[in-house]
Formats: C-alpha cells, structure tokens, sequence
C-alpha cells in the first residue's frame, strides 16, 4: 500500500503508486490535471524489474499529449492495454475527474481524497445523516402522537406499532444511505462486519459493569420477565427496539464528531442529538418511556454514549454496540429501576472507564508517532518541472 502525503493545497495533491513514490499531481493552467510521466515510468521501471522475477502488478505507463487533450495508456503484463483520452471537457474539474477513476479503477492505484476534501465530506455526511434520520423518525414518531391523541386508536395497535417501528430505523436507514465507497456492496459489508482485535474484551468489561450497576442498585426483579422472555426481548431490543440505532449513532455520527472535538465532547454532543431524537415518544400516550421523566433518561442516554462509544473504538464493531444496547434496555426493563446511591456510583465509574481507556488510546498513539517519526527514514521528493 502506498505511503501517502497529507501536502495539499489548491493547485496541487499528490498521487502514490504501489511502490509507496510519490508522484505529485498538478493542475496547469490550461484546467484538468496533468502527470510528470518521466517520473512515474521511472519509477515504476525500477519496481518492475526486469527479466525472470519482474513485478506484474505495476502497469507500465505512457502518455500523449495532444491539442488541449491527454491520452493516457497502462500496459499490464497479463492483460491487455487499456487507454483512456481526456478531451477538452469543461468544467475542468471532469477532466480531472475522469483521470482519477482511470488512475483508481483502470490501474488499480488507489487515490485518497486530500484532508481539506475529507472534512468537507465529513461534515456533508453529517448533515445528511441528521436529516434523514429526524425527518425519517419525526414524520413516523409525531404520527403517531397524532394518531393516539386524535383517533380511537391505541398504542400498540397495529398500525400505530407498524409507523412506530419504521421510524425507530431512521438512523439505521440514513447511515445505510451515507455509506461512502466503492463498490458499495464492499463498503457495506466493511461497515457492518469489521472487527478489531481484543475488542471484545471492552464489551465484556461494560457489559459486567452494567448488569453489577443495575442489579446491585435495585436488587429487585421484575417476576414478569421469565429466562424465555428474557432472550426474546433482547433479540427484539438489539435488532428492533433501540440496537438498530446503533448503524447510525456509533456508525456514522459519533466517529464524525470525534475526528473534529474530543472523545468526551463528542459523546456530550451525540447524547444531546439522541435525546432531541428521542423527545416525540413523551407525547405518544400509552409509550412506556412516559413512565420516565425526560431528564433522566436524556442524561443515561448522554452517559450511554461514553459507554458505546468506547466500546466502537476499541472494537470497531457495530454488532456489539447494537448488543450491548439492546441488552441495557433488556436489563433496565428486568429490573425494578431505583434511584439509589450504587446506581449512580456504577454510572460515574463507568464514564470514567471510557474517558480514562480514551486517555490511554491518546497516550498510546502520541507514543507510536513519536517511535515512527524517529525511524521513519528520510523520503524522496519528486517534484514536476
């Protein structure tokens, strides 16, 4: 995989190759992009070899230039040539375009995006993941108000509980539609089934927090909520009734705002969305989160997204967020929730843990930057003439 350089500005970025050189691509004056050629056949030259051995994954590269048009062309050893011409397309920027998904697509070079284009991205991402997912949850969750307060039905009737139930995938239908990437299929099996190593430890590490917090704080078990009852709200509770929403929160809003502020500022900001997210169910007659006042549970929600989102740095694994979700909810429900002192002594000890697990995360990185940069040896620049 190729080396990247972050050096951006806004005439020129710098393309990689798989020798990890790195080539700088500029814009000249005429509009689109051109290529230092001479410097990529050479490199590439040197990373093929030549004779028995010779590296077949590098494309040899050659280029035409003609009357405002650029012809590029990549030899493969095992497949046949393939070309494109760039044309004197306006606006400019399609040309470069079309010269990325030619470097990218047709050559197998992969491009990132420079940083000024990541948080741009970022925050469009953003913005569009919140509008969906309250115009989504709103239009059904404010229906259903409706439909309670103005009409003969019920909460729990069916076709309240169907609109109820669409609106709790909001954000699970908006992160399914801010999925960057491609092809898609690959993006999204990236996003929902990726895995880091030993984070399943963190998650048993708050899972065991949280079932000593609760239990130990009420000590009184709901008798309507049988082993059999048990398992089946909590298969309902992760997929259905609250871990859905993890594809979106964790997925997608949470890691968004940790890349711009700090983990603990993020987890505030993400809490304080999810209660707004969360204020159309205290109007819903009949909703059990009526039982609740709204302050209490949009402060477990704030103290939640410490929890959760530890858990997606360490582990990177929607699944277990959407678990460990659906099982708080399950637990809250099986026990006779009371506000005693234990409950809130577990819940500063936990938000504790994720700060402190963050802290040394930091710690850790500012540590293998400093090892990198000490035995990282000394780069050529190419520069275009």
């Amino acid at each position: 995989m190729a080396e990247w350089s972050n050096a951006h500005d806004s005439k020129s970025c710098y393309v990689g190759t798989r020798t990890g050189v790195r080539i700088p691509l500029s814009a000249p004056r005429s509009g689109g992009f051109g290529l230092p050629f001479c410097v990529a056949q050479r490199e590439h030259k040197k990373a093929r070899g030549s004779g028995f051995g010779a590296s077949r994954a590098l494309p040899r590269l050659r280029a035409k230039r003609g009357n405002g048009s650029i012809s590029l062309c990549a030899r493969f050893t095992d497949n046949p040539i393939k070309s494109v011409t760039l044309g004197r397309l306006r606006p400019p920027f399609l040309r470069g375009a079309l010269l990325f998904y030619f470097i990218e697509y047709v050559m197998q070079l992969p491009i990132p995006p420079p940083p000024c284009y990541n948080v741009c991205m970022d925050m469009r991402t953003t913005v569009k993941y919140l509008i969906v997912t309250f115009a989504i949850t709103y239009a059904c969750w404010w229906g259903v108000a409706a439909l309670t307060a103005y009409t003969e039905l019920a909460y729990g009737d069916p076709l309240p509980t169907a609109i109820y139930i669409i609106g709790n995938f909001g954000p699970a239908i908006a992160a399914l539609l801010c999925i960057g990437g491609r092809p898609y299929l690959r993006s999204l099996k990236n996003f929902l089934f990726s895995y880091k190593k030993h984070g399943i430890w963190i998650f048993l590490l708050f899972v065991a927090m949280v079932a000593l917090t609760v239990g130990l704080s009420s000590r009184e078990w709901n008798p309507q909520m049988t082993a059999l009852n048990f398992f089946i709200s909590l298969i309902g509770s992760t997929f259905v009734y609250g871990g859905e929403e993890e594809l979106g929160w964790r997925g997608i809003l949470q890691p968004t705002l940790s890349k711009k502020i700090t983990f603990p500022l993020a987890a505030l900001a993400c809490g304080a969305i999810w209660a707004l997210w969360h204020l159309p169910l205290w109007f819903i007659e009949g909703h059990p989160n009526q039982s609740m006042p709204f302050w209490i549970q949009a402060t477990l929600g704030i103290f939640l997204c410490f929890w959760l989102g530890i858990i997606y740095d360490r582990s990177r694994c929607l699944p277990l967020c959407m678990l460990f979700h659906g099982l708080t909810n399950v637990l809250l429900s099986s026990f006779v929730l009371k506000l005693y002192w234990i409950l809130i002594v577990g819940i500063v000890i936990m938000t504790a843990a994720a700060v402190l697990l963050w802290l040394a995360d930091i710690k850790k990185q500012k540590h293998t930057e400093e090892t990198d940069m000490k035995n990282k040896p000394q780069e050529k620049n190419y520069e275009h003439k």
